[in-house]
């Protein structure tokens, strides 16, 4: 019987730290895409901002300096990329 209940109990810890791993990972790859989203977006790359979009990146996040991917689209004057993230609810 107490066998039987330490291997409940590893179980359940060990489903606690899969889960909470997992979220940070989940976390991490969230903030990977909108660090990909900023770049193509200051870049002009409306390609791979269609893409990110598609995978999840949030166009309303902002880098360090409070600039939106929407404000970097703009100071570059990339319109195909103003358009894709203004339609995908992107404001500054």
């Amino acid at each position: 019987m107490r066998m039987i209940v330490r291997v409940v109990i590893m179980g359940i810890a060990l489903a606690l730290v899969v889960g909470v791993i997992g979220r940070a990972v989940e976390i991490q790859r969230g903030r990977g895409l909108n660090d990909a989203l900023f770049s193509a977006a200051a870049r002009g790359d409306a390609t791979q901002v269609s893409v990110l979009l598609r995978k999840g990146a949030d166009p309303n996040t902002r880098d360090q300096a409070g600039w939106s991917a929407l404000t970097q689209a703009r100071a570059g004057h990339h319109s195909e990329v103003i358009r894709l993230l203004e339609r995908a609810g992107g404001r500054e």
